[in-house]
Protein backbone atom coordinates (compact mmCIF):
# COMPACT_ATOMS: atom_id res chain seq x y z
CA UNK A 1 0.00 0.00 0.00
CA UNK A 2 2.93 2.34 0.71
CA UNK A 3 4.26 1.84 -2.81
CA UNK A 4 0.81 2.58 -4.21
CA UNK A 5 0.66 5.83 -2.23
CA UNK A 6 4.09 6.90 -3.51
CA UNK A 7 3.19 6.09 -7.10
CA UNK A 8 -0.15 7.85 -6.76
CA UNK A 9 1.60 11.02 -5.53
CA UNK A 10 4.05 10.84 -8.41
CA UNK A 11 1.25 10.42 -10.92
CA UNK A 12 -0.65 13.36 -9.48
CA UNK A 13 2.48 15.54 -9.53
CA UNK A 14 2.94 14.96 -13.25
CA UNK A 15 -0.73 15.61 -13.90
CA UNK A 16 -0.70 18.90 -11.97
CA UNK A 17 1.99 20.18 -14.37
CA UNK A 18 -0.68 20.04 -17.08
CA UNK A 19 -3.34 21.78 -14.99
CA UNK A 20 -3.74 24.75 -17.33
CA UNK A 21 -4.81 22.57 -20.23
CA UNK A 22 -7.11 20.57 -17.96
CA UNK A 23 -8.76 23.80 -16.82
CA UNK A 24 -9.51 24.66 -20.45
CA UNK A 25 -10.98 21.21 -20.98
CA UNK A 26 -13.12 21.64 -17.88
CA UNK A 27 -14.54 24.96 -19.02
CA UNK A 28 -15.33 23.70 -22.51
CA UNK A 29 -16.65 20.32 -21.39
CA UNK A 30 -19.08 21.64 -18.78
CA UNK A 31 -20.71 23.91 -21.34
CA UNK A 32 -21.19 21.25 -23.98
CA UNK A 33 -22.47 18.63 -21.55
CA UNK A 34 -25.48 20.83 -20.70
CA UNK A 35 -26.57 21.30 -24.30
CA UNK A 36 -29.23 19.03 -25.77
CA UNK A 37 -27.83 16.77 -28.46
CA UNK A 38 -29.62 16.08 -31.71
CA UNK A 39 -31.70 12.93 -31.74
CA UNK A 40 -30.64 10.91 -34.79
CA UNK A 41 -32.31 7.76 -36.00
CA UNK A 42 -30.56 4.80 -37.54
CA UNK A 43 -27.00 3.76 -36.87
CA UNK A 44 -25.24 7.14 -36.41
CA UNK A 45 -25.59 8.14 -32.73
CA UNK A 46 -25.30 11.53 -31.08
CA UNK A 47 -22.51 11.80 -28.51
CA UNK A 48 -22.27 13.81 -25.30
CA UNK A 49 -18.79 14.17 -23.83
CA UNK A 50 -17.32 15.75 -20.71
CA UNK A 51 -19.83 14.95 -17.96
CA UNK A 52 -19.93 17.05 -14.83
CA UNK A 53 -18.07 15.15 -12.10
CA UNK A 54 -18.34 15.37 -8.31
CA UNK A 55 -16.00 13.68 -5.86
CA UNK A 56 -17.30 11.39 -3.12
CA UNK A 57 -14.98 10.87 -0.14
CA UNK A 58 -16.01 7.77 1.85
CA UNK A 59 -13.70 8.72 4.74
CA UNK A 60 -15.18 12.24 4.83
CA UNK A 61 -18.81 11.50 3.99
CA UNK A 62 -20.10 15.06 4.44
CA UNK A 63 -17.45 16.68 2.23
CA UNK A 64 -18.80 18.25 -0.98
CA UNK A 65 -16.10 18.43 -3.66
CA UNK A 66 -16.94 19.59 -7.17
CA UNK A 67 -17.86 20.12 -9.87
CA UNK A 68 -14.70 19.05 -11.70
CA UNK A 69 -14.00 17.74 -15.19
CA UNK A 70 -11.62 14.82 -14.60
CA UNK A 71 -12.30 11.16 -13.94
CA UNK A 72 -10.33 10.36 -10.78
CA UNK A 73 -11.01 7.39 -8.49
CA UNK A 74 -8.98 5.26 -6.08
CA UNK A 75 -9.10 2.12 -3.95
CA UNK A 76 -6.57 1.39 -1.18
CA UNK A 77 -6.33 -1.22 1.54
CA UNK A 78 -9.24 -3.16 0.05
CA UNK A 79 -11.52 -0.14 0.50
CA UNK A 80 -12.81 2.50 -1.88
CA UNK A 81 -11.14 5.79 -0.89
CA UNK A 82 -12.18 8.09 -3.73
CA UNK A 83 -15.32 7.80 -5.84
CA UNK A 84 -17.25 10.10 -8.16
CA UNK A 85 -20.68 10.90 -9.49
CA UNK A 86 -20.88 11.62 -13.23
CA UNK A 87 -23.79 13.68 -14.57
CA UNK A 88 -24.61 13.68 -18.28
CA UNK A 89 -27.11 16.40 -19.23
CA UNK A 90 -28.85 17.13 -22.51
CA UNK A 91 -29.77 13.60 -23.54
CA UNK A 92 -32.62 13.89 -26.10
CA UNK A 93 -36.00 13.24 -24.52
CA UNK A 94 -36.89 10.85 -27.36
CA UNK A 95 -33.71 8.78 -27.01
CA UNK A 96 -34.39 5.07 -27.01
CA UNK A 97 -30.92 3.52 -27.01
CA UNK A 98 -28.13 4.95 -24.85
CA UNK A 99 -24.62 3.56 -24.50
CA UNK A 100 -21.81 4.44 -22.12
CA UNK A 101 -18.35 4.56 -23.68
CA UNK A 102 -14.92 5.89 -22.84
CA UNK A 103 -12.24 7.30 -25.11
CA UNK A 104 -8.58 8.19 -25.10
CA UNK A 105 -6.66 10.52 -27.39
CA UNK A 106 -3.12 9.92 -28.63
CA UNK A 107 -0.27 10.12 -26.14
CA UNK A 108 0.27 13.85 -26.59
CA UNK A 109 -3.41 14.67 -26.23
CA UNK A 110 -4.30 12.98 -22.98
CA UNK A 111 -3.62 13.07 -19.24
CA UNK A 112 -4.15 9.43 -18.32
CA UNK A 113 -2.65 7.36 -15.51
CA UNK A 114 -3.67 3.93 -14.22
CA UNK A 115 -1.96 2.25 -11.28
CA UNK A 116 -2.63 -1.45 -10.66
CA UNK A 117 -6.38 -2.20 -10.82
CA UNK A 118 -8.08 -0.01 -13.42
CA UNK A 119 -11.39 -1.85 -13.54
CA UNK A 120 -14.30 0.52 -12.95
CA UNK A 121 -17.65 -0.16 -11.34
CA UNK A 122 -20.24 2.16 -12.88
CA UNK A 123 -23.67 2.06 -11.24
CA UNK A 124 -26.53 3.97 -12.85
CA UNK A 125 -28.52 5.97 -10.30
CA UNK A 126 -32.20 6.78 -10.81
CA UNK A 127 -31.88 10.19 -9.17
CA UNK A 128 -29.66 12.36 -6.99
CA UNK A 129 -30.16 14.72 -4.05
CA UNK A 130 -30.73 18.14 -5.65
CA UNK A 131 -28.34 17.47 -8.54
CA UNK A 132 -28.23 21.17 -9.45
CA UNK A 133 -26.84 21.97 -5.98
CA UNK A 134 -23.19 20.90 -5.87
CA UNK A 135 -23.08 21.30 -2.08
CA UNK A 136 -25.68 18.52 -1.77
CA UNK A 137 -23.51 15.87 -3.43
CA UNK A 138 -21.50 14.09 -0.76
CA UNK A 139 -20.78 10.45 0.00
CA UNK A 140 -23.37 10.56 2.78
CA UNK A 141 -26.14 12.17 0.73
CA UNK A 142 -25.58 9.96 -2.31
CA UNK A 143 -25.37 6.70 -0.32
CA UNK A 144 -29.18 6.16 -0.08
CA UNK A 145 -29.47 6.58 -3.85
CA UNK A 146 -26.67 4.04 -4.37
CA UNK A 147 -28.45 1.62 -2.03
CA UNK A 148 -31.76 2.14 -3.84
CA UNK A 149 -30.16 1.60 -7.25
CA UNK A 150 -28.45 -1.58 -6.05
CA UNK A 151 -31.68 -2.92 -4.53
CA UNK A 152 -33.59 -2.14 -7.74
CA UNK A 153 -31.05 -3.97 -9.88
CA UNK A 154 -30.02 -0.88 -11.83
CA UNK A 155 -27.44 -1.13 -14.60
CA UNK A 156 -23.88 -1.88 -13.44
CA UNK A 157 -21.07 -1.70 -15.99
CA UNK A 158 -17.39 -2.60 -15.69
CA UNK A 159 -15.26 -0.69 -18.20
CA UNK A 160 -11.63 -1.69 -17.82
CA UNK A 161 -8.91 0.98 -18.14
CA UNK A 162 -6.11 -1.30 -16.92
CA UNK A 163 -3.03 -0.93 -19.10
CA UNK A 164 -4.61 1.43 -21.61
CA UNK A 165 -2.53 4.38 -20.35
CA UNK A 166 0.56 2.70 -21.83
CA UNK A 167 2.44 4.72 -24.47
CA UNK A 168 1.98 1.69 -26.71
CA UNK A 169 -1.71 2.57 -27.12
CA UNK A 170 -2.87 5.54 -29.16
CA UNK A 171 -6.34 6.81 -29.98
CA UNK A 172 -9.06 4.43 -28.85
CA UNK A 173 -12.78 4.21 -28.13
CA UNK A 174 -14.16 1.56 -25.79
CA UNK A 175 -17.77 0.46 -25.30
CA UNK A 176 -18.83 -0.05 -21.68
CA UNK A 177 -22.44 -1.09 -22.30
CA UNK A 178 -26.04 0.05 -22.41
CA UNK A 179 -27.54 2.44 -19.86
CA UNK A 180 -31.17 3.48 -19.40
CA UNK A 181 -31.94 6.63 -21.37
CA UNK A 182 -33.01 9.78 -19.52
CA UNK A 183 -32.59 13.51 -20.15
CA UNK A 184 -30.02 13.42 -17.35
CA UNK A 185 -28.00 10.28 -16.68
CA UNK A 186 -26.42 9.82 -13.24
CA UNK A 187 -23.57 7.38 -12.63
CA UNK A 188 -21.63 6.45 -9.48
CA UNK A 189 -18.07 5.56 -10.51
CA UNK A 190 -15.55 3.66 -8.36
CA UNK A 191 -12.63 1.25 -8.71
CA UNK A 192 -14.07 -2.27 -8.67
CA UNK A 193 -12.43 -4.55 -6.13
CA UNK A 194 -14.72 -7.55 -6.50
CA UNK A 195 -13.74 -9.05 -9.83
CA UNK A 196 -11.05 -11.51 -8.80
CA UNK A 197 -8.00 -9.30 -9.24
CA UNK A 198 -5.75 -7.16 -7.02
CA UNK A 199 -8.12 -4.82 -5.25
CA UNK A 200 -6.10 -1.62 -4.93
CA UNK A 201 -6.01 0.76 -7.87
CA UNK A 202 -5.95 4.35 -9.03
CA UNK A 203 -7.32 5.88 -12.25
CA UNK A 204 -6.94 9.45 -13.51
CA UNK A 205 -8.20 10.55 -16.92
CA UNK A 206 -8.66 14.18 -17.92
CA UNK A 207 -11.96 14.50 -19.79
CA UNK A 208 -12.70 16.58 -22.89
CA UNK A 209 -13.97 15.93 -26.43
CA UNK A 210 -11.40 13.20 -27.02
CA UNK A 211 -10.95 11.63 -23.59
CA UNK A 212 -13.04 10.13 -20.83
CA UNK A 213 -16.57 8.92 -20.39
CA UNK A 214 -19.19 9.76 -22.99
CA UNK A 215 -22.76 8.71 -23.81
CA UNK A 216 -24.13 7.99 -27.27
CA UNK A 217 -27.84 7.92 -28.06
CA UNK A 218 -30.20 7.18 -30.92
CA UNK A 219 -33.96 7.60 -31.27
Amino acid sequence: MASLKKLTLALLSSIIMASSSLAIASAVGTTTSTQTAACPTGTTPASIYAPTMHYLHPAEPDLADGPVSELHIQRQGNASTLEQVAIFSGIPARAKTCTLNWAQADLGGRHFAVDANGLLEVLQLSSLPLPSDSNALTAASVAPFVDAATAAGNVVLHPDTTGWDSPAYGVGTHIAGFVDCAEEIYLRVAVDGRMGRASDGHVYLGQDFQNGLFVTSTC
